[in-house]
């Protein structure tokens, strides 16, 4: 079964062809290896880096400001939870061992319980 079609080969065009397949260079490809996502991750790790430690430093506490009275970060977050000042400063009270222990007892804390803590501990 043959089609006929209009399309023409030139004289000695297969015969020769395998000879001019021969004569093209080969073609290099190219092994170049496109850093341009390396250098992106690096930016965006980089920018990362210097915020989070902007934000550090601004947010840092000093040495003085942690050792003062005035500012703690436990009075700060009680503060923030509880913003009219009903909470209880522990640091002014005079909590006693007794005051304690009756506590643990009226809390429903067993004597045996005490006692083995206290031995283990």
């Amino acid at each position: 079964m043959t089609k006929n079609t209009d399309i023409r080969v030139p004289d000695g065009y297969f015969s020769d062809l395998q000879e001019r397949l021969l004569t093209i260079p080969e073609a290099k490809s190219p092994r170049r290896v496109h850093l341009a996502p390396y250098f992106a991750y690096a930016a965006s790790i980089a920018v990362l880096v210097l915020a989070g430690t902007f934000i550090l430093r601004r947010t840092a506490v000093t040495p003085e400001e942690e050792s003062s009275s005035e500012w703690s970060y436990l009075s700060y977050l009680a503060q923030s939870l509880d913003p009219d000042g009903a909470t209880y400063d522990w640091r002014d009270s005079s909590l006693e061992d007794e005051d304690i222990v009756d506590y643990l007892v009226n809390d429903g804390v067993t004597l045996e319980e005490l006692v083995s803590y206290e031995e283990n501990h």
